[in-house]
């Protein structure tokens, strides 16, 4: 039987709900697999701060991809408690030498998630999303997956940026359009990076539903981990240290060498409560990184979107070369 671990805060408001998740689940699927909770590492917990000391380093940020984007700008507490966790259960994972299904408590299940896990197991991947959703920005001919607005787009203010506060004395949109100027030159950035990225966005299907794509893939609201994906996360943790949130750094080929899939259609959702996630939400005393980032790459920055772009294409075609006999012709 596969065991499937919940990560809850002890102290969360939701943890009745999910300790009523556990009970329903292992009844209704007794004898096919094992539902438990695995208590979140948060930055209460005493061994919190020997887990960062030994995974943590400001200065290895400057080998993430994510650091040198826009939207990098350090890890916080709970996105570093949320890594341990993840981490702790793929150390569990390989100790016990068994396919895992690893869950945050934000989630609802489907009604294909045993058919799902079946397929899984007796798939040729080491790790598939049970839930994800595209980068919110991006596109893709099969429309798969959710577009999920993980960063709303028109929150940052402009006080915090002195470029933009002078594009915004050159260019004053907002007499012509009734829009903030800095929503307008949101929107054309992000109509440039559509445009470069739908050069490159690549998608396949294999096995009829596991879904390949060379765009990022959100979320680590689900997923199925073999032994030896589990191992290969956990050594390319320990070579590159904590630089990004789990999720990205789980979709990025380039540190790790694992096939990202997707599985279609999603077995997980996201439950009502997923706006309110009590794993990874700053609290207001936890908003700065820890500890302070280092100073970024401006070539990096200038030109993140095209080399990430790049990478990604690359992992696509490794893959889908690798598990080509396997794949399922898919209509548009």
């Amino acid at each position: 039987m596969i065991g499937v671990y919940i990560i809850s805060l002890k102290e969360s408001q939701r943890r009745l709900d999910t300790e009523k998740l556990v009970l329903e689940s292992n009844e209704k699927f007794k004898g096919r697999c094992v539902f438990q909770i695995f208590d979140a590492i948060s930055p209460k917990h005493q061994d919190f701060e020997k887990f960062v000391q030994e995974l943590y380093d400001a200065q290895s940020l400057l080998q993430s991809d994510w650091y040198h984007s826009y939207v990098g700008a350090g890890l916080t507490l709970p996105e570093l408690g949320c890594y341990l966790s993840h981490y702790l259960l793929w150390k569990e994972c390989v100790k016990t030498n068994q396919p895992v299904v690893i869950l945050e408590d934000d989630v609802a299940l489907e009604s294909n998630f045993m058919q799902a896990l079946e397929d899984c197991l007796k798939s040729p991947f080491d790790f598939v999303r049970l839930y994800g959703c595209y980068w919110y920005y991006h596109e893709t001919k099969f429309h798969v997956l959710p577009k999920e607005f993980v960063f709303p787009p028109f929150d940052y203010p402009f006080k915090n940026n002195p470029i933009l506060e002078k594009f915004k004395k050159f260019f004053d949109v907002s007499r012509f359009l009734n829009l903030s100027t800095h929503k307008v030159i949101h929107y054309i950035l992000k109509k440039i990076q559509k445009s470069y990225y739908a050069t490159h966005e690549k998608e396949a299907f294999f096995l009829e539903h596991f879904y390949l794509t060379s765009v990022y893939v959100a979320s680590t609201a689900g997923y199925y981990l073999t032994p030896k994906g589990a191992k290969t996360f956990i050594e390319a943790t320990e070579r590159f240290k904590i630089i990004e949130p789990v999720d990205m750094f789980m979709d990025n080929s380039a540190y790790h060498d694992v096939a990202n899939l997707t599985y279609v259609p999603c077995p997980v959702s996201l439950s009502e409560h997923s706006l309110d996630s009590t794993i990874q939400k700053p609290q207001k005393k936890s908003l700065k990184s820890y500890p302070f980032p280092p100073k970024k790459s401006t070539f990096k920055n200038l030109f993140y979107y095209s080399i990430n772009a790049k990478k990604r294409l690359k992992a696509f075609q490794q893959y889908s070369k690798q598990y080509a006999p396997l794949e399922t012709p898919k209509e548009v």
